[in-house]
């Protein structure tokens, strides 16, 4: 393994070849962009921590777990106060990244990722804002031998 990040490329591919009506982005992205330039329905992906599993390969390698994040954010000037609007446009994606990524595997040439799954204790993280846009995060796992 030479790129300790490789799974974000697969990951954004195919996101992007499976869900072709969103914006799908890293998440560096997403950093200095203020509401009014935000484009929707979009799909924003990071990497949120990368911890040693007390595992150890046959090959003496060390077996890591990453998780990723992936942003959902969409938009609605239906109902802003309450975001029902939001809501709904958001549900049908939320369930389309969730069908793409959960227990498909990042292919690296060189590295072996397992497949994502989602973790049974991370709750998802939901944001409203005053201008009618959602923000739902999930989150996925791999592990990976380095």
């Amino acid at each position: 393994m030479s790129d300790f990040l490789a799974a974000e490329k697969p990951i954004l591919q195919r996101l992007k070849e499976e869900i072709p009506g969103a914006h799908v982005l890293p998440m560096g992205d997403l950093g200095g962009l203020q509401e009014r330039g935000q484009v929707t329905p979009a799909i924003y992906l990071s990497i949120v921590t990368t911890t040693p599993k007390n595992t150890r390969t046959p090959h003496s390698g060390q077996l890591m777990r990453q998780v990723w994040a992936v942003t959902v954010v969409a938009r609605s000037y239906r109902d802003v106060k309450g975001g029902s609007g939001a809501r709904e446009q958001a549900g049908p994606l939320i369930h389309q990244v969730i069908t793409t990524l959960s227990s498909w595997a990042p292919q690296v040439e060189g590295d072996t990722y397992t497949p994502l799954c989602m973790p049974e204790n991370e709750p998802h993280q939901v944001d409203h804002s005053e201008s009618g846009f959602i923000y739902y995060t999930l989150f996925f796992n791999t592990e990976f031998v380095i």
